[in-house]
């Protein structure tokens, strides 16, 4: 009876974490760590689209490296990152993506990079050239932990800010 109780409390607990796990870090394929939907086996149908949620001017995501939202570099060294983003405006474009570490401004991203995956995750042609990558320098930042994200602004004057990673400073 004990069991069958736990069981009736946790299955549900189980569901609901599930899908927060497979909302927030699911929807990764085709190798690119990022969250889109694959396309359909021929004849089957659509996967579910993705929306961009009310009311929030921007949306895209820092690339995961294997999978992981921690980037690990030493002391001074390079460090190149990607992503994707777009404006929840369809006629509106991504106008320039501004990497920030601990909320400053460290370097400007080259955009344009092909994401079919994204434009078919949203069902949105305009998302189609909506990836971006970025080399910088950690040259005098500390060792330690670091926010690291971007800073999105659309062409419509609307600007968000994307789901931050770790950037860990290592000595040397």
């Amino acid at each position: 009876m004990r069991s069958l109780f736990s069981l009736r409390i946790l299955s549900p607990i189980m569901v609901v974490a599930a899908f927060l796990l497979g909302f927030f870090v699911g929807h990764r394929f085709n190798g690119s760590n990022s969250p889109a939907a694959q396309a359909p086996a021929p004849g089957s149908p659509g996967p579910t689209q993705l929306m961009i949620p009310a009311g929030q001017p921007v949306v895209g995501f820092l690339d995961a490296l294997d999978g992981k939202t921690e980037i690990s570099v030493v002391e001074g060294g390079d460090l190149r990152v990607s992503g994707w983003a777009g404006c929840a405006e369809s006629r509106a474009q991504v106008a320039r993506v501004e990497i920030l570490i601990d909320n400053q401004p460290k370097a400007n991203a080259a955009m344009s990079r092909p994401r079919p995956d994204v434009a078919s995750a949203y069902g949105r042609r305009d998302f189609e050239k909506s990836g971006w990558k970025a080399d910088l320098s950690t040259k005098g930042l500390p060792v330690g932990a670091h926010p690291i994200t971007a800073r999105i602004a659309c062409t419509n004057g609307q600007a968000g800010v994307l789901p931050p990673f770790q950037l860990i400073i290592k000595g040397p």
